[in-house]
């Protein structure tokens, strides 16, 4: 990956069954284009459970992966361009929905989120959800059935919320989302357009 891309990955142990599943602790995603280098994505644990057999047959599935306490922060340059890798459209073997995988149950436990923009800074704590994430051709099918989080920046708390969309390269279908929150309860449908500055 660091090859291709300005990220690096780093975990600090793995241990566990690995015929059927392993736990990941440490575990680091670093941006590293020169100049703006910063961590995105700090996690403590993920526990992995998976088939062996699924995998050996080439078939992307797990079982049930739970994140505990993942940090995840995205930063803005002064110019607007965020501060993620751009990843290379799929060729050759990608094509073939070789490397679509698909997580049967996703869970977020303590997380917090923090959006570093050109004028704000956003930040999501006290994050938890409990999901399904599916990548296939059309994109990124993500349903979360289960989820809270608090607004840091308000006095906003979540208390749940429920939501089902599909991410694709510049669009986002957001079949619904569903809020109950301490000021009402809310709901959401529609497309977005996704621009980014170059």
């Amino acid at each position: 990956v660091q090859k291709g891309y300005p990220i690096r990955i780093t975990i600090e142990d793995v241990s566990g069954n690995v015929i059927s599943g392993l736990n990941l602790s440490g575990v680091k995603v670093e941006y590293t284009e020169p100049g703006y280098q910063y961590q995105m994505i700090g996690v403590d644990t993920v526990k992995v459970d998976y088939s062996l057999s699924d995998l050996w047959n080439k078939r992307w599935v797990l079982k049930d992966v739970v994140v505990i306490h993942p940090q995840v922060q995205l930063k803005q340059t002064k110019e607007g361009r965020w501060l993620i890798p751009r990843f290379k459209k799929a060729k050759g073997l990608r094509k073939t929905g070789l490397f679509d995988f698909q997580i049967e149950q996703l869970a977020l436990r303590g997380g917090r989120i923090d959006l570093s923009a050109q004028s704000d800074t956003v930040s999501l704590a006290s994050l938890s959800l409990q999901g399904k994430l599916v990548k296939d051709r059309q994109g990124w099918h993500v349903l979360v059935s289960e989820g809270s989080l608090v607004y840091r920046q308000d006095t906003l708390q979540v208390l749940s919320f429920k939501t089902a969309f599909l991410f694709q390269e510049n669009e986002l279908k957001l079949d619904s989302l569903k809020l109950a929150t301490n000021w009402g309860s809310f709901g959401l449908g529609g497309k977005i357009k996704l621009e980014s500055k170059p």
